[in-house]
């Protein structure tokens, strides 16, 4: 290191001296005060970021406070929605009851135009049965809410007045139709006198069930409705009106059938028989029994062709006797009872009375066990074997026939143990062995002799119980 000046003194000296020297230190804390600033800068830099961070955390607390003021308000919208989602389902609800419950009244003209409506055949309408219905809805709606419900005595009058205007329109259109069929098969009648069995049969069942395809469903109603009202009700007096009418119109035309027709019965097997008239009867009673077993099945089922209800129960496949059913019945079975029964009073025969208890317990109730239970007789003990014949079918549709059938069959059987009795102790107990008999015994025994049909040695003890047998008799005569 030379000096830029020439040193000539020691004061340039000493100067120069301290400048190298400052120089020299001042080279070697070069790094330590490029480290020191560099650090000075990071410090500047970090209380830079430092305050952005600050900032930054200022505009979080801020951001958070305003999401949770939007949250706030999110929630309390949200419920007012919710409160308001309710309210709109409470109106909607009593909107909708409100309109169902104006429909209960609004009803009420047009059924009344329906059921005032003229001509005869307003039940046929398709809307009858509905309008019906709605009618008896709207009768039990206004009684429930007769405490609220605004003129509900009025229209409760009107409603009832509709469902009578029904009711009454149902036993109208009834009557009339069962007063023209039976008017229809008179007419068929006296223009045709002379019409067979066959066709008299087709007009009494043919014309009622074609009847039945639109009456049913009128007359089904009625039957529902009486089921279930009480005694003494309306229903149930116009149920037992169109019912009268009914069995007035069928007995009017078939009672008179049955009896012809078993009249022809017993013509037809007294024309074609050519054996005794005993043996006729039990021919026609076959016959006779045979035709009444159809007609209660006919009338049964043509029955439940226009009549069906709650009011019966159903027992396995067929419905249960009503009463007025069985009635009406038992009045058709009056007729056979009348042709058979002084047949049995008059009948003196053991044998044709054997015939006619044989015939009656074919068709008698199989499941009555009382039919011969009190007779002891031999010959009661035989009818009563034969109980276990038996070719009717188990139904309540029979039920009237089989209580005439066992009626019946318990005076024959008794009339037969009576003359059975009697016919014992006149042929048989107070019989006297004559001599023809014990010749006659005596030829038969020598006929087995020869034939070897038996023991030679009882053959001789029979002959000498016979010839003893005959003088004993002879002795006292």
């Amino acid at each position: 290191m030379q000096a830029a000046e020439p040193i000539e003194t020691i004061a340039q000296f000493l100067e120069w001296y301290g400048r190298e020297e400052d120089r020299l230190a001042e080279g070697q804390d070069q790094e330590a005060h490029a480290y020191a600033e560099l650090l000075r800068q990071r410090a500047s830099q970090c209380s830079s970021m430092l305050c952005t961070i600050g900032d930054i955390e200022g505009q979080l607390a801020r951001m958070e406070s305003g999401y949770q003021a939007a949250c706030e308000q999110t929630q309390s919208v949200q419920q007012a929605c919710a409160d308001l989602g309710v309210r709109r389902d409470q109106l909607m609800l009593t909107t909708s009851q409100v309109q169902a419950h104006l429909s209960v009244y609004n009803t009420l003209g047009r059924i009344s135009q329906l059921l005032n409506s003229p001509g005869d055949r307003v039940c046929l309408d398709p809307e009858f049965l509905p309008s019906l219905t709605r009618t008896e809805e709207a009768i039990a709606f206004i009684n429930a809410h007769s405490a609220t419900a605004r003129d509900s005595e009025l229209f409760l009058m009107r409603f009832a007045q509709c469902r009578m205007r029904a009711l009454s329109l149902i036993k109208m259109h009834a009557l009339r139709v069962f007063k023209q069929l039976g008017a229809d098969i008179g007419h068929a009648f006296e223009k045709n006198p002379s019409v067979g069995s066959s066709s008299r049969s087709a007009a009494l069942y043919v014309r009622f069930r074609a009847s039945a395809t639109h009456l049913a469903p009128l007359l089904r109603a009625l039957h529902e409705r009486a089921g279930v009202a009480e005694a003494g009700s309306t229903e149930q007096q116009v149920l037992l009106d169109v019912q009268n009418a009914y069995f007035h119109a069928r007995r009017a035309w078939l009672r008179p059938y049955i009896d012809d027709r078993l009249k022809a019965i017993a013509r037809e097997h007294e024309q074609a028989s050519d054996s005794t008239l005993p043996s006729v009867h039990v021919d026609s009673l076959r016959d006779w029994c045979a035709f009444m077993m159809n007609v209660c099945a006919d009338e049964y089922r043509i029955y439940y062709d226009f009549f069906s209800g709650s009011a019966d129960t159903v027992a396995g496949s067929s419905f249960a006797m009503s009463p007025a059913l069985r009635a009406y019945l038992d009045s058709l079975m009056t007729i056979f009872h009348e042709h058979v029964r002084p047949i049995v009073i008059h009948e003196s025969d053991v044998a044709v009375l054997a015939g006619l208890s044989l015939t009656l317990l074919t068709y008698h109730n199989p499941g009555n066990s009382e039919v011969s239970d009190s007779d002891n007789d031999d010959s009661s003990s035989v009818v009563s074997s034969r109980k276990s014949i038996s070719y009717a079918p188990v139904d309540s549709e029979l039920d009237a026939f089989y209580a005439v059938v066992d009626q019946i069959l318990r005076d024959t059987q008794q009339r037969l143990v009576y003359k059975a009795q009697s016919f014992i102790r006149a042929n048989i107990s107070s019989y006297k062995v004559s001599k023809d008999d014990g010749a006659a015994v005596a030829r038969w025994v020598q006929l087995c002799l020869r034939l070897r049909i038996t023991d030679p040695e009882e053959l001789v003890t029979l002959v000498a119980q016979a010839s003893i047998t005959v003088d004993m008799q002879q002795q006292r005569s």
